[in-house]
């Protein structure tokens, strides 16, 4: 598992919404505006 630096973790903790991106086949983006919960692990 990846950590996450200070910087992104400051980004993640400031809102629990998050943007997912994908390309459509026809080349046009579709967001969707998503809920994000983030799990911490100290080990």
């Amino acid at each position: 598992m990846s950590r996450l630096n200070a910087e992104a973790r400051r980004l993640t903790e400031s809102s629990p919404l998050a943007h997912m991106v994908a390309i459509n086949e026809d080349g046009s983006p579709q967001v969707s505006v998503v809920w994000a919960d983030w799990m911490v692990t100290t080990s």
